[in-house]
């Protein structure tokens, strides 16, 4: 090999390595904050999703293993679309979090689990950042209103605590991106 392709190579390695530390810092640093719940009918299954959701959760027990079996489960039938259209598999984060909190309350209730599951609206941090202000001043104004806010699922659990999961940005990102709330300086 000559020089030339060893620079060239360890040039594209270091390029790939370096995209792939800053694609794992990313999405270590993002959380979700709940804004308040979004006004909006909510999204049925169908009879085949229910009867496909209760043969494959069937062997699930431990609620963190049927949370990410829900959010998988979610990100194999949707892909992201501008409009939401959940009967032919398309949606945007409002579609997301509909569908997927309809699946999550569907296999805790077939599990006699005592959580519940909701949709609701708030922000995108990174690293303690607000990314919905950043995204609005740097968009063209015919999507920024895309980016205003954004829409995951809120879990609560039987103690009263609570869970954020977001499938959509799990089928963007190829990762379960979850939080917990956020304490209000108020609440303390």
């Amino acid at each position: 090999m000559t020089i030339i392709k060893k620079t060239r190579l360890r040039t594209y390695l270091f390029f790939i390595v370096s995209l792939i530390v800053v694609y794992i810092i990313l999405l270590h640093g993002l959380s979700l904050h709940n804004a308040a719940r979004r006004p909006h009918l909510e999204y049925q299954l169908n009879e085949t999703t229910i009867h496909e959701l209760f043969v494959e959760a069937e062997n699930k027990e431990d609620v963190d293993e049927i949370i990410n079996f829900c959010c998988d489960f979610v990100c194999k039938r949707l892909s992201f679309h501008f409009k939401n259209d959940l009967n032919n598999g398309k949606a945007n984060c409002v579609g997301y979090a509909q569908y997927t909190s309809q699946v999550l309350n569907q296999v805790f209730s077939l599990k006699g689990i005592s959580c519940t599951s909701r949709p609701v609206v708030g922000s995108v941090y990174l690293y303690g950042v607000n990314l919905h202000p950043i995204l609005l001043s740097i968009l063209p104004k015919k999507q920024s209103s895309f980016f205003k806010d954004h829409d995951f699922v809120e879990i609560v659990f039987e103690d009263g605590s609570k869970k954020y999961v977001d499938t959509s940005l799990q089928d963007l990102t190829g990762k379960m991106i979850s939080s917990e709330p956020k304490m209000s300086a108020s609440a303390h």
